[in-house]
Formats: C-alpha cells, sequence, structure tokens
C-alpha cells in the first residue's frame, strides 16, 4: 500500500491493460507491476507467497501438471486391465483345449497373439503419443499447449474468451485521432503538445513524441515542466503556459472547457479513443490528441471466422471496450479483470451458452 507519493503503474503483465494507471496515497500496489513514473513510499501488507504473481505461479504450474481426461483414466484403470488380461489368457490356454479338443501347442500360440494384441502397455501408451504428436503439430503452426487436458477440451470448446492486450491488440498506445479547434493547424497543436511533452518519461508522452516524428516534427525541450501525476503536464516557454492533460488538470488550474470541446471530450472518450489530452495554451484551447491501444488490423477477420463456429467473449478497459463491441461485434465484453478473477466472472457466459468455455491466452486469465 502506498504511504507516500503517487505515480504511474505498467499493470499489463498481470492485468493485460496497456494503457498506465495511477495510483497515490492509500491505493494499493501489486508485486510484479513497474513504476514508471515518480518516487514512492510503500508498506508490505501481504507475504510474498500470498501476492498475485505467486497466485499466477502456482496455477500455471498446476495447470502443467494436469493430465488429460482420458491419460488418467487409462492409467487408473491399467492395472486392473493388466490383471485381466492376464487371467483372460490363462483361462483360454486351460479351459480351450479341454473344451474343444485343441491342441495345446497350437492353443497356446494362440494365446500368446491374444496376450500380445490385448497388450496393456500399447493401449496405455496410445494417449500420450497420440497427445503428444498433437502437441507437436501444433507447435510447428505456432500454437502451443501446457498440457494434454488442454488439448482435449479443446475439441469441446464453442466460447472463447480473448485477453484484449497484447492478443486482439498490440499492447502499446499510439496517437488514434488529432483534433484541432477552429482557427489551429493540425501543424501547431502537435508542435505544442510534443514540446509541452518531450521530458515526460509516460508511455502516452512517448506515443506522442513518436507520431510527432512520423510527421517529421522536429522536438524542442520547454523551459520549464512539471509532471502532475495522474492529470497531465504543465510547460513553459517564451513567457508562457501550457497545459497538456486531463480535464482534471484543466479543473486544477481553474479552467473550465467550453460546451463544444467538452462534447468532443466526451465523444472521443464514449467512441473508445482511450486516452484525451486536451491541449491549452496562451488562454487558448488548441484541441485534443487521442491515445489509444493499437488493435491488430486481423483480428477482426480472426474473430469474424470464429464467430460461425463459437461464441467469442472479449475482455478490456472500459475506454476501449465499446469501440472492440462496435467494430468487431463480439458478444459480451467486461473490464478490469484481475489475476484469479477472470475464471468466476466467466462461468455466467458460459452457462449463458450453454457450451465449454476457451480463455485465450490462458496466462493472462488465470
Amino acid at each position: 500500500m502506498i504511504v507516500r507519493g503517487s505515480a504511474s503503474f505498467d499493470e499489463s503483465a498481470l492485468t493485460g491493460e496497456s494503457l498506465p494507471v495511477e495510483r497515490g496515497v492509500g491505493s494499493g500496489v501489486l508485486a510484479g507491476t513497474l513504476n514508471q513514473t515518480g518516487a514512492l513510499e510503500v508498506r508490505v501488507t501481504k507475504l510474498a507467497h500470498e501476492s498475485t504473481l505467486a497466485r499466477i505461479v502456482a496455477l500455471v504450474s498446476e495447470a502443467q501438471a494436469r493430465k488429460a481426461r482420458t491419460q488418467s483414466f487409462l492409467e487408473r484403470a491399467e492395472q486392473s486391465y493388466a490383471v485381466a488380461v492376464i487371467l483372460a489368457v490363462l483361462l483360454f490356454i486351460v479351459l480351450v483345449p479341454s473344451l474343444f479338443a485343441v491342441p495345446f501347442q497350437e492353443n497356446f500360440y494362440t494365446a500368446m497373439v491374444l496376450l500380445t494384441v490385448a497388450s496393456p502397455c500399447a493401449l496405455v501408451i496410445s494417449v500420450p503419443a497420440a497427445l503428444l504428436s498433437a502437441i507437436a503439430s501444433g507447435a510447428r503452426r505456432g500454437v502451443l499447449f501446457k498440457g494434454g487436458a488442454y488439448l482435449e477440451v479443446l475439441s469441446a470448446v464453442k466460447v472463447i474468451a480473448f485477453d484484449k492486450t497484447g492478443t486482439l491488440t498490440y499492447g502499446r498506445p499510439v496517437v488514434a485521432i488529432v483534433m484541432p479547434q477552429e482557427g489551429v493547424s493540425q501543424q501547431e497543436l502537435l508542435d505544442v503538445v510534443v514540446r509541452a511533452e518531450q521530458p515526460s518519461e509516460h508511455p502516452i508522452a512517448g506515443a506522442v513524441r513518436a507520431y510527432a516524428a512520423q510527421q517529421g516534427i522536429v522536438v524542442r525541450e520547454p523551459q520549464e515542466f512539471t509532471a502532475i501525476t495522474g492529470m497531465g503536464v504543465w510547460a513553459h516557454w517564451d513567457g508562457v503556459d501550457t497545459l497538456v492533460g486531463s480535464t482534471r488538470l484543466m479543473a486544477r488550474y481553474g479552467l473550465a472547457l467550453p460546451r463544444a470541446l467538452q462534447a468532443q471530450v466526451d465523444g472521443l472518450t464514449e467512441s473508445g479513443q482511450g486516452t484525451v489530452l486536451i491541449a491549452w495554451r496562451d488562454g487558448r484551447w488548441l484541441g485534443l490528441i487521442g491515445v489509444a491501444d493499437e488493435v491488430r488490423p486481423e483480428a477482426a477477420t480472426q474473430i469474424a471466422a470464429l464467430r460461425a463456429q463459437a461464441c467469442p467473449v472479449s475482455r478490456c478497459s472500459r475506454v476501449t471496450m465499446s469501440r472492440l463491441l462496435l467494430r468487431w461485434r463480439v458478444d459480451w465484453g467486461s473490464t478490469k479483470f484481475m489475476p484469479g478473477c477472470c475464471r468466476r466472472r466467466s462461468w455466467p457466459i458460459s452457462r449463458r451458452c450453454g457450451r465449454t468455455m476457451a480463455l485465450w491466452p490462458w496466462s493472462a486469465m488465470v
């Protein structure tokens, strides 16, 4: 738990959320997340084996040790089956000659053939051999299975729950839209925003700088700079103040957004543009820049193909959810899943569809 300071955390390794999360005094901090900005004093409230990361490791180990249902059944039945085959062969050797007057030597040879055909070794090894062959075939095609249990149950899967970040998206923020205000050019808006964000270490600032570089904009440093955690930045050059950030940053400095600009901000947020940066300089509202997780272009095609066979389910951040639901026709979505809770929250969906559900990728869903 944070007792002093505030910072932006990269929690993508645990929650799958690509955009950084702001944490302040009193907020919990997850083991395994990365502090990207700010100095903190943190109090430990749980032992190492109680952390979210430790639970993930335990669940992955459990998954790797789990055997396919058919394989487990055959291993349990192997001893009984072996005893039954031996007894059957012995009875065949003893009873057949006396009942049907078959020569002992010929009957014994036939009994050995029966023992070979009914060999418990061949039966027991058949399932692991088939599973290993299928796992190897999947690996050659770029699909990795953690064990035979998951490969076997895959045949019954009709519902797929996708982790958005890194699966349906690239998992990195990029500039999605640039909206200058009337009388302001896109070049001017980008010049101001990228200069104000130049010293920032925040991933969103990095996305803005990368976009500006693609547009051929030369980045210059401001004369003064202050990062306000969770809100944005204040910068100063040429004797003029500049603000770039959220509506909370503007409110902090006593600036009320014009009604038309506020409507644009709301529209971008509802359309799933991720984080919306508002630019203000020297008493002028310059415009908006939307930063969002970049969507993989092939994702829509893959989901469309799955829809013909299954009931796809997506989970992602709230600001991106509406965009994906509309663009990919995903049946259901949820936000802010944590490791360990995804299976509990996906059960109602599986029961609603009445089918077996797969979580992809499994490591992000445990």
